[in-house]
């Protein structure tokens, strides 16, 4: 991972001294005693030129619409998207219809990002965020939003020379975010169209396989012909499987982390046969609820 990042550090210093794009510094735009920053970035009084750096940042849309230029792709972004930069991610911001719009801007050094990373461990998807095409985006809905601004409030309580305080509960607002947002992140697939991949990550994160194949549809806002073909053709499952694999998921991590009676976490997941989970469940770890729950370790999936 490490000569990864060196890898585009290199690459991007030799690019943008022979494209002249400004590079910012951290010393300049992170607070080098914290190693983490913030700043609420507002279009009126700012002018955005195509920029590089040589520290990550993580931008917030709050209000308002903006197009977002990374290389050769543009992307049209509103309040509520969050988009992960890398070190090596040249980019700009434009108005839409000069419409005035409002962001967030957390920065952060490399040494710390790595360091979140390497706490988060292999099963947080870093590689997979370093090395996609395109910066890693997601979404906040709005009490997300609104929760996120009430971090902010709190952090403007803070005094600025009190630089512990300052530092601890600006790099707990980065694990937030990192964790609640892009813990499930995977590289937009070149055929998969944008509206089935985040309408997966959400049915995973935000317990709608609990709720079933009526609520992805309607999170999906199309025909359900149109939903069982794309589930199909992109995942080679059906929409009744995709939500099956995901309440099994569930089942298997709730043995493994509650006491909760087997009978009450097979209908938390959405299954409303207990037979049939029992059956799936089996199928899948072959062993029973009740032994895999005794043995706490996961055995082999069946094919």
């Amino acid at each position: 991972m490490i000569k990864y990042y060196q890898y585009c550090d290199i690459f991007y210093e030799m690019r943008c001294f022979s494209i002249n794009i400004k590079i910012l510094r951290a010393e300049r735009f992170v607070d080098m005693h914290t190693e983490i920053g913030y700043r609420i970035v507002n279009s009126r009084t700012e002018y955005f030129t195509e920029h590089t750096h040589d520290y990550a940042e993580i931008f917030i849309m709050l209000t308002g619409r903006a197009r977002h230029t990374v290389g050769k792709i543009t992307q049209d972004l509103q309040a509520g998207d969050v988009v992960f930069i890398r070190p090596s991610d040249a980019h700009k911001y434009a108005k839409i219809r000069d419409e005035e719009f409002t962001f967030c801007n957390l920065t952060f050094t490399q040494k710390t990002m790595e360091s979140a990373f390497l706490y988060l461990g292999e099963g947080f998807p870093s590689a997979e965020m370093m090395q996609s095409e395109t910066p890693p985006r997601a979404h906040l809905d709005t009490h997300a939003l609104k929760r996120f601004s009430e971090r902010l409030n709190r952090l403007g309580g803070i005094a600025p020379e009190d630089t512990s305080r300052r530092k601890t509960a600006l790099r707990i607002l980065l694990m937030d975010i990192l964790t609640a947002v892009f813990s499930d992140f995977t590289p937009a697939s070149e055929q998969m169209p944008a509206w089935l991949d985040d309408l997966c990550t959400r049915m995973r994160t935000e317990g709608g396989f609990a709720l079933g194949s009526a609520h992805m549809l309607a999170l999906a806002g199309c025909t359900r012909e149109h939903l069982s073909r794309s589930v199909k053709k992109y995942l080679g499952i059906t929409v009744s499987e995709f939500i099956s694999v995901l309440r099994l998921n569930y089942i298997a991590n709730m043995l493994l982390n509650s006491n909760k009676p087997i009978s009450e976490i097979i209908l938390d997941s959405g299954f409303n046969s207990i037979s049939l989970a029992t059956t799936r469940f089996k199928q899948k770890y072959g062993v029973s609820m009740r032994r895999f729950r005794e043995t706490q370790t996961i055995g082999a999936p069946r094919a």
